[in-house]
C-alpha cells in the first residue's frame, strides 16, 4: 500500500451520502470514511459506531492511534485530526489528506463526501497527521 492507492480509494468515496454512525459505501461520518477506507485497504480499523455526534473527551484520538502513527507535516493519504469547537482541546474531526494542500473527509453541512481545500480554516483546526502502518 501505498500514499496513491490511499486517495485513490478514498477519492471513490465522494458522494457518499454522510450519516452519523455510517461505515459503508451509502453512508460514512468521518470516523466512518476511516474506517470504510482503512478496510478496502487490509486494515483492521478498530471502530466503534456508538457515540455522540461530536465526540467526547479523546475518543478519536484515541482509535486512529490504535492504527496510526503520529507524524510532522501533511502528505497524500495522511489521516489528519482536527478541532472543530474552538474552544475545545479535545479532536472531533478526521479527514484523509490528497496532497498537501487538500483533503476528503464526510461534511455534514454538504450532506456528503467531499474534496475540498486545506485552507486557513482547516489549518488552524488541526491537531496531527497520522500515516498508515506500512506507508
Amino acid at each position: 500500500m501505498n500514499p496513491s492507492d490511499i486517495v485513490r480509494v478514498a477519492r471513490t468515496m465522494i458522494g457518499v451520502r454522510f450519516r452519523h454512525g455510517g461505515r459503508s459505501r451509502l453512508s460514512v461520518d468521518c470516523a466512518g470514511l476511516i474506517v470504510v477506507v482503512g478496510r478496502e485497504l487490509g486494515i483492521d480499523c478498530p471502530d466503534e459506531e456508538r457515540y455522540s455526534r461530536i465526540p467526547q473527551q479523546d475518543y478519536l484520538q484515541k482509535k486512529i492511534e490504535q492504527v496510526l502513527v503520529k507524524k510532522s507535516g501533511i502528505s497524500a493519504g495522511d489521516v489528519l485530526l482536527f478541532w472543530m469547537d474552538p474552544g475545545s482541546l479535545l479532536p472531533q474531526h478526521v479527514a484523509i489528506a490528497t496532497s498537501e494542500h487538500s483533503m476528503i473527509h464526510a461534511h455534514a453541512p454538504s450532506r456528503k463526501v467531499v474534496e475540498i481545500p486545506v485552507d486557513r480554516f482547516w489549518l488552524r483546526r488541526l491537531c496531527a497527521a497520522y500515516s498508515w502502518p506500512g506507508v
